[in-house]
C-alpha cells in the first residue's frame, strides 16, 4: 500500500504540474462539505494554472455517463465511494482521460490501475487529502480544509489534530 501510495502521489504531482490552459477539466463532487471543499479547492489551484475549461459536477444531483463527460481529458473525482463511480473510474482506461480519485471511504474494491488514487491508511477527509496534495504555494485556504475536517468529524481522529491546531 505505502509503494502504491507513492507512486500515486508521484503521479498526481506529475499531472498537477502539467496541467495546461487547453486541458478540459470536469470536477465530480459529493454534495456534502467535505466533498464541496475539496472542490472549491481543486477548482481555484486549476484556475491558477489557467485552466479554461472547467465543469462542476455534484454527483447526487446529476447522474453521469461517459457522453456527459466525453469533452474532458482530466477528471477528478472527491469523496465518494468506489461503488458509486466505477463507471466514471474506469474511463481511466482510455488514452484521452486521467481520472484522480480522492476519497476516504472504507472500500474492498480497487480502482483500475490507470487511475491516480489518492487515499491515506487512517481517518482523512477527502479536503485534508486534497489540501496536501496541492503544492505548498497554492494552499492558501486552510480554513476551508479545517471546515471540511470537521464536517467529518475529521476532529476526533488524531491523524487530523496536529492539522487542526496549525490552523
Amino acid at each position: 500500500m505505502a509503494l502504491e501510495r507513492f507512486f500515486n502521489e508521484r503521479r498526481l504531482r506529475r499531472l498537477l504540474e502539467n496541467l495546461k490552459p487547453d486541458d478540459r477539466v470536469a470536477l465530480i463532487l459529493d454534495d456534502d462539505l467535505d466533498g464541496y471543499s475539496s472542490g472549491v479547492l481543486i477548482y481555484d489551484f486549476l484556475k491558477k494554472k489557467q485552466v479554461n475549461k472547467i465543469k462542476v459536477f455534484i454527483f447526487y444531483r446529476q447522474k453521469l455517463g461517459e457522453a456527459e463527460l466525453e469533452e474532458y481529458n482530466k477528471i477528478f473525482v472527491c469523496d465518494l465511494g468506489e461503488n458509486l463511480v466505477r463507471d466514471i473510474l474506469n474511463l481511466s482506461k482510455r488514452k484521452d482521460k486521467e481520472v484522480v480519485y480522492f476519497d476516504h471511504h472504507l472500500s474492498d474494491e480497487k480502482a483500475p490501475k490507470e487511475v491516480i488514487e489518492i487515499r491515506r491508511k487512517g481517518f482523512f477527509p477527502t479536503v485534508r487529502l486534497v489540501y496536501d496534495a496541492l503544492p505548498k504555494r497554492y494552499q492558501n485556504k486552510k480554513w476551508l480544509a479545517v471546515a471540511g475536517v470537521f464536517a467529518d468529524s475529521g476532529q476526533k481522529y488524531v491523524e487530523n489534530r496536529m492539522f487542526i491546531n496549525s490552523f
